[in-house]
């Protein structure tokens, strides 16, 4: 799968040459990213960092 997010990849291409089709590597891309962003999500709440829209809004209502 990481051979699909490459830089000018072809999905079908890499489906392709894998055995398995389009569709199923796009639901597993789909998926990866998912959980790549609440993996995200949840590192940046457990290290007390918070996203930047957040900190500025709370900033401004307390300057």
């Amino acid at each position: 799968m990481a051979e699909s997010f490459g830089e000018g990849a072809n999905i079908s291409e890499v489906a392709r040459r894998h055995g398995v089709v389009r569709g199923l590597l796009s639901v597993w891309r789909r998926k990866f990213a998912r959980r790549q962003r609440a993996f995200r999500r949840q590192a940046s709440c457990r290290s007390g960092l918070l996203p930047r829209a957040v900190r500025l809004r709370q900033t401004s209502r307390t300057g």
